[in-house]
């Protein structure tokens, strides 16, 4: 079909690339030949990254401009899209993408959406589950640990792409070739590998493979004790980046061999933990913290594991599971600090550290200063995006908050608690913002995508009730409260210490508003 008759539809905009033209209720919106260009390379693009470098080509055709123009130009074209901006989502270093639904009008159909990292990326990479070879199943917590500590490993390397945990593990037990994971999480590389752990003994077999080809370009077998596990991890982790991209090595790998702890008992028990923090309940978290205090007993100083202890007791008060007027609060400043104090340059300590004190209340300039050190480190850290974009919505800037959270989606497309989480935080910021209609967009993507994720449910409820929407408000309310039964906004806020920021009153005024319709209606 010739490109003058194409017209595509995002959010409330047409766009007609044959008339160069931006439409909205019929008017022409301006956003200037080169904010048009940008927007239409990423619509044909259909949702992928398109890397800095093929716009300021395409924009800039045979011009050296500074990225700066660049980043003025896609600033100026989210302002001219009013709330469907924020579906121009920036991957941080890389590039940016389209994450709205993009419709082809003249065919009457969806565009398929591409897999928001994608495989053109030549260093984009996911590390599978690795098999449990060991004949005791009891022994698959340690086969995780290892893959997770490859993909941290892995994420330190400023020139990869790295999939978060919780995305690539969806793979787990599926029988799928590597060209459709590779497909599915839209990366280049895909790790596989094996553990197999006997007495004090440990074999750890590795492959990685061009997706693109479905060439298997290194492939090795690692043995040792297991007192020589991080060893082991250190020789995985060069051996892959070796593998990849040779001459940006060194540096960043030896980064990455930063021992967590010298006990090994202390380190078996924190993989322990890691494997209880999915599927999210009550039970599971007080074994998570049972093993970390295990760990603790065995090493106090080993940092992760503070850390990951203050984030476990977090995640129980935001739960309803404890109360902040039970001990929880001092316990989990007391652990994020000492987990700062042992390990203040790991970017996970960081980062778990930023979030539990920027939300007990401990200073929200100290907290982002933590989370942006723990970005520099770990640029490819799909929590730490998340976390940033927390903290900088609770500081009042929602619309640097939005664009953080979009980027922490495309790094962990198919994690539905994680992406949920930030798309219910998409929507509180546009709330914040007094975006009411993009709030109740993005609050009823978050509960599609976790339908049992109460603080999905909370921004649904409060953004209806605030966009006017009374009915819709009332029976969000009955479905937060059949989801948190005896749920009031006064119990919720006594149990938030860092309750004054705008995002959460601009929320606390909705759901009120809400709840009140939905007791009217019963």
């Amino acid at each position: 079909m010739a490109e003058d008759q194409v017209v595509y539809r995002i959010g409330a905009f047409e766009v007609r690339p044959g008339e160069r033209k931006l439409l909205r209720g019929g008017r022409e919106t301006a956003v200037g030949s080169r904010g048009f260009e940008i927007l239409l390379t990423l619509i044909e693009a259909g949702g992928g990254l398109v890397a800095r470098e093929v716009l300021l080509a395409r924009v800039w055709p045979g011009l050296v401009v500074e990225e700066s123009n660049l980043h003025t130009q896609v600033s100026a074209l989210r302002k001219a899209l009013g709330g469907d901006g924020a579906a121009i989502v920036t991957v941080p270093g890389r590039g940016y993408r389209f994450a709205g639904t993009i419709e082809r009008l003249d065919t009457g159909k969806p565009i398929p959406q591409a897999v928001p990292a994608t495989g053109r990326d030549r260093s984009s990479i996911a590390v599978l589950p690795f098999q449990n070879l060991s004949g005791d199943p009891e022994q698959g917590y340690f086969a995780d640990g290892m893959a997770e500590e490859l993909i941290t490993a892995l994420s330190r390397m400023r020139f990869l792409f790295v999939i978060a945990r919780n995305s690539s593990f969806q793979f787990r037990d599926r029988d799928a070739d590597v060209a459709s994971v590779a497909s599915a999480l839209g990366v280049r590389y895909v790790v596989g590998g094996s553990v197999r752990r006997a007495l004090n003994r440990v074999r750890i077999a590795c492959h990685l493979t061009d997706a693109t080809t479905g060439t298997e370009i290194w492939s090795d077998r690692f043995d040792g004790t297991t007192e020589d596990v991080f060893e082991l991890q250190d020789r995985v982790t060069a051996s892959i980046v070796g593998a990849i991209e040779p001459k940006l090595r060194g540096a960043e790998v030896a980064r990455a061999r930063a021992k967590p702890t010298a006990d090994l008992n202390a380190y078996d028990h924190y993989l322990r933990a890691l494997g209880y923090l999915s599927p999210r309940t009550a039970q599971n978290y007080e074994q998570a913290l049972a093993e970390l205090h295990a760990a603790l007993g065995l090493d106090g100083d080993f940092a992760l594991a503070l850390a990951l202890a203050a984030h476990c007791r977090y995640v129980r008060v935001i739960q309803g599971w404890a109360g902040i007027g039970e001990g929880e609060l001092e316990a989990m400043v007391e652990l994020a600090e000492a987990a700062l104090a042992r390990g203040g340059e790991d970017p996970t300590v960081l980062t778990f550290a930023a979030f539990v004190l920027g939300w007990c209340g401990k200073g929200l300039p100290a907290a982002l200063q933590l989370v942006e050190r723990a970005h520099r480190l770990n640029p490819g850290s799909a929590y730490g995006l998340y976390v940033e974009g927390w903290l900088r919505m609770q500081a009042g800037h929602a619309d640097e908050a939005i664009e953080l959270f979009g980027s922490s989606i495309v790094l962990s497309p198919l994690d539905q608690l994680s992406a949920a989480a930030a798309m219910a935080a998409s929507g509180q910021a546009h709330l914040m913002a007094g975006r009411e209609d993009e709030a109740v967009r993005w609050g009823e993507r978050a509960v599609r995508e976790a339908p049992d994720s109460a603080y999905a449910h909370r921004v649904l409820a409060a953004a209806l009730a605030l966009a006017g929407r009374e009915e819709q408000a009332a029976a969000a309310g009955r479905a937060l409260l059949a989801l948190e039964p005896g749920f009031t906004v006064e119990k919720f806020l006594a149990n938030v210490p860092l309750r004054d920021t705008p995002a959460l009153q601009r929320m606390a005024d909705g759901l009120r508003l809400a709840l009140r319709g939905a007791a009217g209606a019963s």
